[in-house]
Order: C-alpha cells, then sequence, then structure tokens
C-alpha cells in the first residue's frame, strides 16, 4: 500500500474509514494482554501501529457525527422541530419547503467549515505519516514509513531526524551512549538535553551486535500510557537481571536529534499512545463566554415571550370563531373543529410563523465573525515579535497564535489576572551577579567575603568585600582562597548542564537556564566545564583537567526542590554535592554546622538579594561513607526498578542521604524583566484589574518585581509571611505549631480587611501562609472576602496544584472573569482553570501553549489583546447580536398585528419565500460585516494610559450586552415594527385596484411592500450604528437593500414555483406604484431620523459616554482634555465604573462645544 515513503489512495481510504486513525485499537493496551512487556525486536502484531490521526471525522462518520454535534446546539434543535411542525398538512402558514431550506442552509454552512477544517488535517496526518523512518528487520535496516512502527521495533536515528514514535535509548555513537536532543515541539524548549542510554546495552555499535544481543528475555516493561512529559519510569529485562530506566533513556514523539551522528532505540508507544499524542486530546470542559451564557438566557427569554405571543393568540382564535360562527367563510373550521382542537391547530400555526423571532443565521454568523476575529489577531504585526536562535543569524516573527474563537469577547471582561513571573514578566536569560561563599572561621579579619562578578569587555574581575565573620569551620577548606576555589568548582560540577566546543570556544546547553548561568560564571572565572558524560564530569582549572566519577544522580523535583549529585574524585573520596531553595537547602544542614547568629546574618543576605530582584540558591556538601553509600544505592535501586514506586517514596529515599550536610556558599542570578511589562501592569491595575503574580520565589524577590512592574507603586504592601514565624515556632510540638500558624495567619487576614476599608493594599503572602489559609475551614471565607477586595497581590513559594487552587476559588466565588498567564509546563495547571488562558510562546512552541486558549510572544501583547482585540470583539458581536435580534422583531410585529386583522386565523402577511430567504439573504450581510470589521473607539484612544484603562474599566460592568442595553434594542425593534405595518396596511387596505391595470392589490403585494421596509430600514439601522466607515462595510450594505429589488424581480417572473404561482407579476406591478419608494424612504430614513437619530444627538449632547467622550478628546487633541468645572450629580452611572470620573468627563464635553 505504499509507494515511495507515501500513502496509496486504497490506504488513504483504510485509513480515513477508520474510527480514529487506527485508533478503533484504542482500547487495546500497547502491549499484548497476556504479556504486559514489550519484546526488543519482537513486535506483538495485534498491537496498535504509530498511524496518528488528529482529524477527527472520516468518511464514514462525518455525516453522522457532524450533525450530532449541530444538534446539540439548541438553536438547531428548535429550527429542527420547526422544520417538522411545518410539514404536517393544514398547519403550516407557509410552504414547508420554505421552512426546510433554510435550515438546511445552517447545517450545510456549519458542515463545509468542519469539512474544510478537517480535510487540511487529514491532509497534514497523511504527510506526517508517511514520514521514513529505518528500522530493524531480519537482520538489517530497512527504510519504511512511520506509521507501520509497532511496540518493540528497534529503529536508526541519525542527525536531524525529528522521532515519530516515543523510544528508550540502546545505544549511540558516543561510548556511554549519550543522544543530544530538543523538544521544541513538545516544551517549546529550544536548548540541547542529553539522554543516554542504559550501561548494559551501550557497547551495541553494529547490527551484528544488535542481532547478538536480541534474546528473548531481553524486554522492557513499562508505565501505561499517559500525558505526562516529565514522569516517566521502566524497567529493562536483559542478561537475567532487571535494570531501571527512567526519563534520561527515553525520547518523546516530536523530539529531534542534535549533535549525534546516530542512536539505536527501541519503540515503545506508539500512535495515539505516544505522550504527544496523549497531549493532543479534546478537553472535556469546554469554556463559555459571558456573551454566549447570555445569549442562550435571550433565546430562553424570547422562547417564553413567543409562546405568551402564541398563546394569547390561539386563545383569541377560539373566541373569534364563537363570535363570527354565522359566517359563510369560517363555518367549516368551526362545525368541523372543537374549540380545544381549534385552540392547538392555531397553537401548531403560530409556532411557526413565529419561529421566526429567533434569526436562525444568528449562531452561522457569529462563528463566523469569530472566526474572522481570531484571523485578525493572528495577522496583528503590533503582536509579533521578532526572534533570533541562539547560534543563529536570521529570525523569524512570532505572531499572536489563537487556539480557540469561542473566548474572543471573553477577553474584555478580564477581572483577574494571575501571572506567573519567570519566563512570563521575566526573560527567563539569567545572568550569574553575586555569591556569598563560605569558609571556615581563621585568625584573619578577611576570612568571609561576598563576591561580585564585574564585567569588563571580556574580563571578569573579582572584588572582594570584607563582610563579618559568620561560617563554622569546615575540614577540608583552610582559607578563603580554598573556600573561593571550592565555591565556583561546586558550580561547575552541580547540574545536569551539557559542554560543547566550537573554535575552542565553550558554549553550554541545559535544560535550567540558571544551571547554564551558574556553569558560565564558573567557566569565566576559570574553573571551565570541559567534557560530561553519563560516568564522568571533567573540569579544566587553570589548564588542567579534574576528572570526577559520576556516582548517582539525585534529580530535581518541586516537592524537594533541590538537586544532587553523587562525584567521587581522583583521590577515591565520595561526596554529595546538593543545591536548591534556601527553605530546602539550610534545613538539610548538620545541627552544629550553622550557629543561630550565621542562620540570620544568612537570612539577611537573602533579603538583601530578594530585595534587590535577584533569585538564589544555595549550596551544600558532605563526605558520603562508601558503607553507607553502598547500603543506601541498594534501597535507591531497588526503588528505581520498582514500577509501583511514587515521587514521595522517591523523595524520601534521597532525602535520607541529602542530610547532614555542610554550607558551602549561597549564588544570587539576575532574569531581568522584559520590555513593555511596567507599563501593561500598570495599565491593568488602573483598569480596577486584580493582578496576582505567582511564584516559585522568595517572598522579598516577588515584592521587588511587583515594585519593578509597577503592581505596587501607589499601594500599600501587607505583608503574610509565615516562613518568619517558623524560627520561633520551632520550639513547639507540631500540632501546637498548627495552631500558632493558623492564629497569626487569622490575625493577619482580619488586620488586612481593616486596613482595605481606608486604603488600597497590596497582599504579598507566601506558600505556607496560602496553604494554611485555603485548608483551613474559618480561614477560607476571610482570604476569599480579602481577595475581592485587594488591588493586587504577590504569592510566593507556590507549587502548581496551588496556582491552580487560586484560580479555581476565584472561578467559584468570584463574579468576574479570571485570566491565567504563563510560560511553562508548572504553570498548565491554572491555565486550564482560568476562565480565559494565556501562553506565552518562544522561537519554536511554549510548554503553556498546549493549554493555553491564546498564545503571545511576549507579555506586553497582553495589553494589546485584551484592549483592543477583547474590546472590538465584544462590541462586534454584542452589535451583530442585537441587529441579529432586532431585524426579525421587527419583521415578526408586522405579524403580530396581521392576527388581529385576519380573525387569528394564522395567515402570514409575508410571502413564504420572502421568509425564508430574508434572514439567509437579504439582511444577512449587515450584521456580518459589522461583526467581522466595526470599531467603537480608535486604537490610539484604547492604548493611551490616560483614556485606555477608564474604557477598558467599563466593559467589566456589562456594557455593550447589559440587560438595559438589549431591552432597548427590543422596545426599538417594537417601535419600528409598528410603526412600519401601520404605515403600509394603513394605505393599501383601502387601495384595491391599479387604476391603469385594474389589477387588485391583494396581500402579496401588501406584505411586498411591508417587507421592502423592513429590509431597509435593518440596512438603514446598521448604517447609523456603524463607528468606523470601510468600504467592506458600506458595499455589504448597498450590496443587501440592491438585492431585495433584485430577487422580487427574479421571483415575480417564475410563474409556477413548487406549486405556487400567486406571486408572478407582483414585483413589476409593485415597482410602477410610486408608495413603494416613499413608504420605504418615510420608515427606513424618516422613522429613523426622527426617532432614532434624534435620541442619540440628544444622548451626545446632554448626557455624553466615556467613550464619547475620549472619541471627541482624539479626534481633536488640540482641545483640553480636562478643564474643570461645576455640574450637577445627574450621571448615568449605568454606563461607567466611576461616578465622579463620569461627571467630569461629561462637564468638559458640554463646556468644550
Amino acid at each position: 500500500e505504499e509507494k515511495d515513503g507515501a500513502l496509496t489512495k486504497s490506504a488513504v481510504w483504510e485509513r480515513l474509514s477508520w474510527s480514529d486513525g487506527g485508533a478503533k485499537e484504542e482500547k487495546k493496551s500497547p502491549c499484548d494482554e497476556q504479556n504486559p512487556d514489550i519484546v526488543v525486536g519482537a513486535p506483538c502484531p495485534n498491537t496498535p501501529t504509530n498511524f496518528l490521526r488528529t482529524a477527527h471525522y472520516t468518511l464514514l462518520t462525518f455525516v453522522p457525527l457532524n450533525l450530532y454535534e449541530q444538534f446539540h446546539q439548541i438553536s438547531n434543535c428548535y429550527f429542527l422541530i420547526n422544520m417538522i411542525i411545518a410539514v404536517i398538512p393544514g398547519v403550516s402558514p407557509i410552504i414547508p419547503l420554505t421552512a426546510i431550506l433554510p435550515l438546511i442552509f445552517v447545517l450545510l454552512v456549519a458542515a463545509c467549515k468542519d469539512g474544510y477544517e478537517d480535510w487540511k488535517r487529514h491532509e497534514a496526518d497523511a504527510k506526517d505519516n508517511a514520514v521514513l523512518v529505518t528500522m530493524y528487520k531480519s537482520g538489517e535496516w530497512v527504510d519504511a514509513p512511520c506509521h507501520v512502527l509497532r511496540p518493540g521495533d528497534i529503529i536508526y536515528l541519525k542527525r536531524g531526524d525529528y522521532v515519530k514514535a516515543d523510544v528508550v535509548v540502546l545505544s549511540s555513537d558516543d561510548h556511554d551512549g549519550v543522544v543530544y536532543i530538543e523538544t521544541s515541539q513538545l516544551d517549546g524548549e529550544s536548548n540541547v538535553k542529553p539522554k543516554k542510554s542504559h550501561p548494559e546495552t551501550a557497547h551495541i555499535q553494529t547490527i551484528e551486535e544488535l542481532t547478538a544481543s536480541l534474546q528473548p528475555d531481553v524486554r522492557i516493561t513499562v508505565d501505561p500510557p499517559n500525558d505526562k512529559l516529565y514522569k516517566w519510569q521502566g524497567v529493562l529485562h536483559y542478561k537475567q537481571a532487571a535494570h531501571s530506566l527512567n526519563l534520561k533513556q527515553a525520547i518523546w514523539r516530536g523530539s529531534s536529534v542534535r549533535k549525534t551522528e546516530w542512536a539505536i532505540c527501541v519503540v515503545i508507544y506508539v500512535g495515539a499512545f505516544t505522550k504527544q499524542g496523549m497531549n493532543l486530546k479534546t478537553r472535556t470542559v469546554r469554556k463559555m463566554s459571558t456573551l454566549l451564557v447570555k445569549l442562550n438566557a435571550l433565546i430562553a427569554i424570547i422562547f417564553g415571550i413567543k409562546h405568551f405571543f402564541i398563546l394569547q393568540l390561539s386563545g383569541y382564535s377560539v373566541l373569534w370563531a364563537d363570535v363570527h360562527e354565522t359566517h359563510w367563510y369560517a363555518r367549516y373550521w368551526i362545525t368541523h373543529f372543537t374549540g380545544v382542537e381549534r385552540f392547538w391547530l392555531n397553537y401548531l400555526t403560530y409556532f411557526i410563523l413565529f419561529s421566526f423571532m429567533i434569526p436562525i443565521s444568528l449562531f452561522v454568523t457569529i462563528e463566523i465573525c469569530k472566526a474572522c476575529q481570531i484571523v485578525l489577531m493572528a495577522v496583528d504585526h503590533e503582536m509579533m515579535y521578532w526572534v533570533v536562535p541562539k547560534g543563529g543569524t536570521t529570525g523569524e516573527w512570532i505572531p499572536c497564535r489563537p487556539k480557540t474563537s469561542d473566548l474572543n469577547e471573553q477577553l474584555a471582561i478580564v477581572k483577574y489576572i494571575f501571572s506567573d513571573k519567570t519566563g512570563t514578566l521575566t526573560e527567563n536569560i539569567m545572568r550569574y551577579m553575586n555569591g556569598v561563599i563560605a569558609c571556615p572561621k581563621v585568625k584573619t579579619p578577611v576570612c568571609d567575603r561576598e563576591w561580585r562578578l564585574h564585567e569588563v569587555g571580556t574580563d571578569i574581575v573579582l572584588k572582594p568585600k570584607r563582610v563579618p565573620d559568620l561560617f563554622t569551620s569546615m575540614t577540608s577548606c583552610e582559607g578563603p582562597a580554598d573556600a573561593t576555589g571550592r565555591f565556583f568548582l561546586f558550580m561547575s560540577l552541580c547540574h545536569t548542564v551539557v559542554p560543547f566546543k566550537d573554535n575552542n570556544v565553550y558554549s553550554f546547553e541545559g535544560s535550567s537556564p540558571d544551571e547554564v548561568a551558574l556553569v558560565t560564571a564558573a567557566a569565566n572565572c576559570g574553573y571551565v566545564l570541559t567534557q560530561r558524560t553519563s560516568r564522568n564530569i571533567v573540569v579544566t582549572v587553570h589548564g588542567t583537567d579534574h576528572v570526577y566519577e559520576i556516582v548517582e544522580e539525585l534529580e530535581f523535583t518541586s516537592s524537594r526542590k533541590r538537586m544532587s549529585i553523587i562525584l567521587r574524585d581522583e583521590a577515591g573520596t565520595t561526596f554529595l554535592l546538593c543545591k536548591g531553595a534556601d527553605s530546602s537547602v539550610l534545613s538539610s544542614l548538620a545541627p552544629t554546622d550553622l550557629t543561630a547568629t550565621d542562620r540570620t546574618t544568612i537570612n539577611e543576605y537573602l533579603i538583601t538579594y530578594s530585595t534587590a530582584g535577584l533569585r538564589t540558591l544555595c549550596f551544600a556538601w558532605r563526605v558520603v561513607d562508601p558503607t553507607v553509600l553502598k547500603q543506601w544505592r541498594a534501597k535507591f535501586q531497588a526503588l528505581q526498578t520498582s514500577m509501583t514506586k511514587t515521587e514521595e517514596q522517591h523523595d524520601e529515599v534521597c532525602s535520607t542521604l541529602e542530610a547532614g550536610l555542610s554550607i558551602v556558599g549561597m549564588a544570587a542570578y539576575e532574569d531581568k524583566l522584559q520590555d513593555g511589562v511596567n507599563e501593561t501592569v500598570k495599565f491593568f491595575v488602573k483598569a480596577g484589574v486584580v493582578v496576582w503574580i505567582l511564584t516559585g520565589d522568595k517572598l522579598e524577590t516577588g515584592i521587588e518585581i511587583g515594585k519593578n512592574c509597577g503592581l505596587a507603586d501607589s499601594t500599600r504592601i501587607f505583608r503574610i509571611d509565615l516562613v518568619k514565624e517558623q524560627a520561633c515556632e520551632a520550639k513547639h510540638p507540631s500540632e501546637d505549631r498548627k495552631k500558632l500558624q493558623i492564629q497569626y495567619v487569622k490575625e493577619l487576614l482580619r488586620e488586612a480587611l481593616e486596613l482595605c476599608a481606608d486604603e488600597k493594599i497590596t497582599l504579598a503572602i507566601d506558600g505556607l501562609a496560602l496553604d494554611v489559609a485555603l485548608h483551613t475551614e474559618e480561614l477560607l471565607p476571610q482570604f476569599i472576602e480579602l481577595s475581592m477586595k485587594i488591588t493586587s497581590a504577590i504569592c510566593c513559594r507556590l507549587t502548581p496544584v496551588q496556582k491552580g487552587a487560586i484560580v479555581n476559588i476565584f472561578k467559584k466565588a468570584a463574579k468576574g472573569t479570571t485570566l491565567a498567564i504563563g510560560d511553562g509546563a508548572n504553570d498548565a495547571t491554572m491555565i486550564q482553570a482560568a476562565d480565559v488562558g494565556i501562553g506565552i510562546i518562544g522561537l519554536e512552541g511554549s510548554q503553556a501553549e498546549l493549554a493555553s486558549d491564546y498564545a503571545i510572544p511576549r507579555f506586553k501583547y497582553l495589553k494589546r489583546l485584551l484592549a483592543v482585540h477583547g474590546r472590538y470583539a465584544l462590541y462586534r458581536n454584542a452589535l451583530c447580536v442585537c441587529l441579529s435580534f432586532y431585524k426579525n422583531l421587527v419583521l415578526t410585529t408586522g405579524q403580530v398585528y396581521y392576527a388581529f386583522q385576519s380573525g387569528f386565523t394564522g395567515m402570514t402577511v409575508y410571502d413564504g419565500w420572502l421568509l425564508a430567504v430574508k434572514n439567509t439573504l437579504f439582511t444577512f450581510f449587515p450584521p456580518l460585516l459589522i461583526g467581522c470589521f466595526e470599531k467603537d473607539i480608535g486604537e490610539e484612544a484604547l492604548l493611551a494610559h490616560e483614556s485606555g484603562p477608564d474604557l477598558y474599566r467599563q466593559l467589566s460592568q456589562g456594557l455593550y450586552f447589559d440587560w438595559k442595553t438589549i431591552s432597548l434594542w427590543f422596545v426599538t425593534a417594537a417601535v419600528h415594527g409598528t410603526l412600519i405595518f401601520w404605515l403600509v396596511f394603513s394605505h393599501m387596505q383601502h387601495d384595491d385596484t391599479d387604476p391603469y391595470e385594474g389589477r387588485v392589490t391583494g396581500l402579496n403585494t401588501t406584505g411586498t411592500l411591508m417587507m421592502a421596509c423592513v429590509v431597509f430600514t435593518v440596512c438603514v439601522k446598521a448604517m447609523m450604528h456603524l463607528r468606523h466607515f470601510t468600504v467592506i462595510q458600506l458595499s455589504g450594505i448597498i450590496f443587501s437593500i440592491c438585492l431585495l429589488p433584485a430577487f422580487l424581480a427574479a421571483y415575480s417572473s417564475i410563474k409556477d414555483l413548487w406549486g405556487q404561482t400567486s406571486f408572478y407579476q407582483v414585483a413589476f406591478a409593485l415597482f410602477e406604484d410610486p408608495k413603494l419608494y416613499l413608504m420605504t424612504f418615510v420608515s427606513s430614513v424618516g422613522y429613523l431620523t426622527v426617532i432614532d437619530l434624534s435620541v442619540l444627538y440628544l444622548q451626545r449632547r446632554m448626557r455624553p459616554t466615556l467613550r464619547d467622550f475620549w472619541q471627541e478628546t482624539f479626534a481633536f487633541p488640540d482641545i483640553s482634555a480636562y478643564p474643570v468645572c461645576g455640574c450637577t450629580d445627574d450621571v448615568d452611572e449605568a454606563k461607567v465604573c466611576d461616578a465622579e470620573t463620569e461627571m467630569e468627563m461629561q462637564c468638559t464635553l458640554v463646556d468644550r462645544r
């Protein structure tokens, strides 16, 4: 089925016919049920293949599945009921086909859109699954398309290859089995990461050695498939022994091979079971915008109003028949049906007749508008960022990447922003700044020093500063020089960084930017990391190589907040180096290592660095006794080979060795703020948005960052720092300590609530205090109340779970919209929990992008995304919805009045075909083009610091789509519909004969004239609400106006249309009648000018809104913006958040005029 590595038509057809792209086996395990292990080199034929399909539909499932999804929308179900009732004989007042075709049109448009998008995904899937891979088969390497791979297959990777399945490394061209990969397609990190094979298989270098190594008992036991990129374990059964495997040996699909000539790997997960495939799954919970919720409520209200009229008119029909039973034309109707039967028959008739109160084209229009809006976001050059890759010479523009269109208008009403710090507010480019070096106490007064690096061209100069003598003795260090050397040697040894040499210059790559910064600083000071393998680390000091054997590595975990490495030096001494957060490392020191004075001094340094906005890491070490190490490694290896181990068990075993440490020093490094962060944060704070910074740094660092980014410029910072209280609480038992913590947090929460009544405060709280507040029943209500009153907050020492918990609390307790923004995998929890999730992307993706609703390259673009695109989306969608309901209510008002003129018989005043195409043809384009391109005010005013915050503040109060605005549109529609009906009907009911031809005017002529007045009125009404005139909008409205006479002329030329003959030549007679032009002009221009334009003029003259004020201010910049005058308290507070600002604005605008 394959030809030149590509799928043939028959193969494509087979794949398209599968229920889930080969996932007809989705319920199967990647291994055989009888044998849970993967046999290396012998894939099981019953396991699924590597075909990965991201498309949603197939040729067989498209029609039923798409219809099933479309009829999940209540509006489509509503019109389906209308269609069913319309085909009942004797019930529908119009031709049944006119009720069927509009629904089919709407379903077809939506199906075409979904089908086209899915077909493009199918094409991308076919291309991706046809990529050739080199696989082991019958003792030789053969090329095959990647979709044939199964668990157990062995593949051969070369430099530059993309890995097409999840694999475990067996060997590589490196004698230690090291493979360097790049994972930007998975987590957005473009730096090179090392992976390495297990030492037992690293010797495989040729195909002969591979064949010889394949034995029946070579198996790999793996975890069940899951979507966790940073969690995996397995066991290699080789040569009658079990060997533990972890993330160091695993490479996920989507990675690419870098700086490695070749690697031999075994496939463990394929297709939908790969990490990449598991992360492509559809979200179970769909986020809904406030506008959509209101729209559903509005439809329910209109449905209730419709039933009110239906029941009333059906009842009137029974009464009318009883009163007029002597009329000969009603006798059959009255004598053959009882009153109850007449009631229910009229009920069904009016149900069809008033179905036009809900516009059938509304949801299609809204979907098209939202799709257009996200295109405008993606192509907005003001939200593009030029990025040059590390070591590259050319770059590319990174645009905004909308992932959904459902939440466009929700961007305009954000009330709470939760932001990560590192990589979101900052550059995530670390630079070593300061260090405190520990050395033993000696008699000389210059024993302990604080060192700072100063860059002078390419030279690095150390400038010592005398500090108090604070550290206890360490036997391996005899003075300041030794302490300094050990400090920088530590930085060059304790890490996961890999060196690369190019033109005799070393560069460093690692998964953690802070580790790269520390290794670079050590290299600048003469301690150069020159080589790192799976077994050794080589550090060159002033031309001399020092080799250290790697005994074991204890990886960093968020619960331990530290990482360690066990090394053996050239003298045979084994020691452990530990690096991590101060709260984690200092608590692991030996009891006698630091005195109380020493700890106080260290805390002073920590506070000093944190206040300067620097991040800190503490270094500690210990010599490990060989006997202790042997016992510990036995326990550690046993745990590693267990498939049921937990992270808590792993941390517990690691912590047993990471105890009794001695301090080495402390390093401080800088992570600069991104450009534009200060202006963006100040904008939202001024707009009344509560901004929360959620970070894992120290509280002092968080507070300093908050000050630097403008979060706490003009407010008082209120601290709840439970970590500072732990020293005095350590004397108490754990139960008493818990009570003291609760009491301490309770008192501070009460004090903060009292301060909120008098002044604006910024809350600064650490993770421990936050944990107490969130998990104590009596404190949670206080914390929520305080959170509603503060202007901003800084939360430090947080875990990803705590970030998500805060967002979830606000979603449940607060009424405003929550937005979470971050750049890393640890931010995915809060991004998914928030009403709107924003991911920060880099050159080739982002860790948070998969979880986000919108992705932007820099934090500063959040201002434009919300204040401009969010506002325009809200205004456009709200106006589109209101105008859509307006045009249908104007139409239906005439039907209500005509019911009283027709004896409540259910006759329609409009022709059935005109009703059918009115929404989908005549008045389709004005709401659509308004929803795509309209602007209520210029971008300059929305982004200006003087006007933008106040304009954004209004939106969260319900501006543009509150119930007052909706009611006003409804009342306007009822008034316009009433005037149009009586204008036309009063003139046409006695105009029985055409004086020239002798033709009877009739109902068709009256209804057509009334329809023309409705269409012209709707188009002129749409034009009146335009504040941003474009050629596209005006052309669309003029096209709609011209479309009506063209359709009427064509329709009137048809003698017989499915049995309908009454409209023949009607339009031509009407075109000759001057009343057509007079009435359409009076209704569309006269009424709107007299009523709507007068009201609009008086409103802007007497009660201008904030939008009116700033629109005129930016239109006439030479006029002073804020002259002060006295005025009354009569202001429209429903349109603004701040009454004083509105009062001053109204007085200014009136005085200016």
